[in-house]
């Protein structure tokens, strides 16, 4: 740890400054705005940090929030923004989720006259392994690197090296998951409603549900099919539905993704490699069954739920993974409803937050 690093914040209560430069929406600014709600809650949010005409920004309601550029790589309005900040409000933890915000935070504590602030980059997807220079000095800056499971865990300890004295963290998301969960049974007469959630690009595995799903249309079943999701591929994949004779829905991005995951009968997440995948947990909490790719991240957060799991990319075992769920369909609601509300309790989003929490204070003591 170099000279700024922990000595001179001993004891005192954590006061967060949370921070995402990301634009879009999807399942790690799901997370930040979940986190960012508990630990204001909790009493420790200074504020969430993120551009002013991003998702967050604008979904941020009454958090209070400070707006950065995040222009480029070093963009030193950001830095002296953070570094403003953390002077005025006392911050003692910066909290990152994405590379720009990282540098942006690791260079204002290294500013004159900056107080000491432990540092935290918290994982969500694989790191590249071609990492700059200063994203790779940044990184070794952080006390912390925290991930979403075991299996990101490792691939980040291989991809960024962290030093000796950071420390390796797993930590689960979470998610505020409502009211109880209601039983929904099929209907005699009722389609089976069967959908993907997920954003439309390479990798998700769109291609091969929609495969498994035009073999399972000429099956003496009424089903619905639906992709929600926006992205660079959906174009690309509307035509292949079309030259498959699909009949299936598009509704495109939904600013409320539980209400979807709530009319299913069948979520199917079929994308190739998942270092958590907040859909399935969504799924899990919504007491719907779920039939899987088996990732990593998918396969570590499904082991106490009764999830169908496939090995990824082979159609031929979706196919017949869904066509299992078409001929009982009760007996995957039944294990399902049973299993949902241990995930409500093991991945409430309170528990997230005060894990991260804990660990603000063990490093500020440290």
């Amino acid at each position: 740890m170099n000279e700024r690093d922990g000595g001179g914040v001993s004891g005192q209560a954590p006061r967060v400054l949370l921070a995402d430069e990301n634009k879009g929406f999807g399942g790690a600014e799901r997370h930040v705005l979940s986190l960012a709600r508990e630990l204001l809650d909790q009493g420790i949010l200074e504020a969430l940090v993120a551009r002013p005409q991003s998702w967050l920004a604008q979904n941020r309601g009454e958090l209070p929030f400070h707006p950065v550029g995040f222009r480029n790589e070093v963009d030193m309005l950001s830095v002296f923004s953070i570094y403003r900040r953390i002077k005025s409000a006392n911050a003692s933890v910066l909290h990152c989720i994405g590379h720009r915000d990282l540098v942006a935070s690791a260079l204002a504590r290294q500013l004159p006259g900056a107080p000491p602030t432990v540092l935290i980059k918290a994982e969500h997807s694989y790191p590249d392994s071609n990492l700059s220079p200063l994203f790779r000095w940044a990184y070794s800056q952080c006390h912390a690197i925290t991930t979403v499971s075991e299996a990101l865990r490792e691939a980040t300890k291989s991809a960024v090296n962290p030093t000796e004295k950071t420390r390796m963290v797993t930590i689960h998301n979470g998610m505020e998951p409502g009211p109880a969960v209601e039983p929904r049974p099929p209907t005699p007469g009722r389609p089976l409603r069967i959908g993907v959630l997920s954003p439309v690009r390479p990798g998700k595995g769109h291609q091969d549900f929609l495969q498994a799903a035009s073999r399972l249309q000429e099956e003496n079943f009424k089903l619905h099919f639906s992709i929600a999701g926006d992205g660079e591929s959906l174009e690309e994949l509307k035509h292949e539905a079309a030259r498959r004779k699909l009949e299936i829905e598009f509704p495109g991005h939904l600013e409320n993704p539980m209400d979807y995951l709530a009319s299913l009968d069948l979520s199917v997440v079929p994308s190739h490699r998942e270092t958590f995948s907040l859909v399935t947990l969504e799924s899990m909490v919504s007491g719907r069954p779920i039939v899987a790719a088996n990732s990593a991240g998918v396969e570590e957060i499904c082991r106490d739920y009764p999830a169908e799991l496939y090995p990824a990319g082979d159609t031929d075992a979706l196919y017949h993974a869904m066509a299992r769920f078409c001929a009982a369909p009760d007996g995957f609601l039944e294990r399902a409803l049973a299993a949902a509300e241990k995930a409500r309790e093991n991945f409430h989003s309170a528990r997230m937050a005060n894990t991260y929490h804990s660990l603000y204070s063990e490093l500020l003591s440290a």
